[in-house]
């Protein structure tokens, strides 16, 4: 059943995620997208501002065009709040992970980023939380350290 309703949330964020999308992609072209070494310093940006701008539409499209879930009384379901305060926990993890990266390196700041994600967001047992924040956490040190050559941040730990 549709509404007349816009939700203004979706409609907003897909605006806004359209136009940060716009500009990370307006800004990265002129880096050089490959170069004689590889890829460029415009490659992961064009791909994350890329996907980002499909996504963007996408909402935007679904926040205008698409279906609504509406109660029986014809009215919009109420926000969830466990999952909003799971959102604000995950944006506030995040936003301390970079410090702490830049304190314990990205090896200690991203364990604990993803052992918190996995156990107080997801509410998965202790050695669950732990064997998978230290495979989540070694698997991209492989990735980006070893495998792409990204100097990764050290932290204190500068003298290894």
């Amino acid at each position: 059943m549709m509404t007349g309703k816009t939700p203004y949330g979706d409609l907003l964020s897909g605006l806004f995620i359209t136009a940060l999308s716009i500009y990370i992609v307006t800004a990265a072209v002129p880096w050089g997208v490959y170069g004689a070494a590889g890829p460029g310093p415009a490659f992961f940006p064009l791909i994350y501002g890329g996907l980002m701008l499909v996504l963007g539409l996408v909402l935007l499209g679904r926040s205008l065009f698409g279906r609504r879930t509406v109660t029986a009384a014809g009215e919009q379901p109420a926000v969830d709040p466990e999952g909003r305060r799971a959102a604000m926990a995950t944006w506030l993890a995040l936003a301390a992970s970079i410090p702490a990266m830049m304190l314990l390196g990205f090896l200690g700041g991203f364990f604990l980023f993803a052992f918190f994600l996995i156990k107080v967001i997801f509410h998965k047992p202790l050695i669950t939380s732990v064997v998978a924040a230290v495979a989540i956490t070694g698997g991209l040190y492989l990735l980006f350290q070893v495998l792409l050559d990204v100097d990764l941040p050290l932290g204190m730990f500068k003298g290894r």
